[in-house]
């Protein structure tokens, strides 16, 4: 089966880039009802590693990569929004850190311009 042209999530990718282990909930979370985290530290390598084989890499070819950066960015936004309004998650601190919080509201903006 041949590859349809998918479009390349740059605002995704960008934000996936800038995640570090500290944004994400302690593991093991699901990620969606049919992908369960035990290691986020490697989840983020690989999908590094995916983004920065661009849309021409083996899993951007067929749509896959893009799925996952766009559920992975769903995903982070809606935890980061659910810190914000509770003082602890799980006996930890709110996060993201303050480097990544300019980050996460720059990159929402662009998403939703994107949409």
């Amino acid at each position: 089966m041949a590859p349809v042209a998918v479009e390349w999530p740059g605002t995704a990718a960008d934000f996936c880039l800038l995640l570090t282990i500290d944004d994400l909930p302690p593991v093991p979370f699901w990620l969606n009802p049919w992908t369960e985290v035990r290691d986020v530290g490697r989840m983020l390598r690989y999908l590094r590693a995916n983004i920065l084989r661009g849309p021409s890499g083996p899993r951007a070819v067929y749509g896959a990569l893009q799925a996952d950066l766009r559920e992975l960015q769903r995903f982070a936004l809606r935890i980061h929004d659910r810190d914000m309004l509770s003082p602890t998650v799980r006996g930890r601190p709110p996060t993201p850190t303050r480097r990544n919080e300019d980050a996460f509201l720059h990159l929402r903006t662009r998403a939703r311009d994107d949409q």
